[in-house]
């Protein structure tokens, strides 16, 4: 897995995730999934393993708040 944390501390899983969540219409939980471990980010919550439907707002929500709790502290 990549470095989390760029040098001027942005999230880089964050970033990933929202270049495609925003520049994709009815985007599903795999394809993110897979999109995400592509760019070497193999990160999702619990929920998104057995999810086979549509990203909502509020499961990117969720997954980003998630992809922000694996911050150094």
């Amino acid at each position: 897995m990549k470095e989390l944390l760029d040098a001027d501390g942005e999230n880089r899983a964050v970033r990933c995730f929202l270049l495609l969540y925003g520049g994709v219409a009815g985007l599903d939980v795999p394809q993110m999934r897979e999109y995400l471990e592509a760019c070497g980010y193999p990160l999702w919550p619990e929920w998104v393993n057995g999810d086979r439907g549509y990203l909502t707002k509020a499961g990117a929500q969720a997954w980003i708040r998630y992809l922000f709790s694996l911050e150094p502290q």
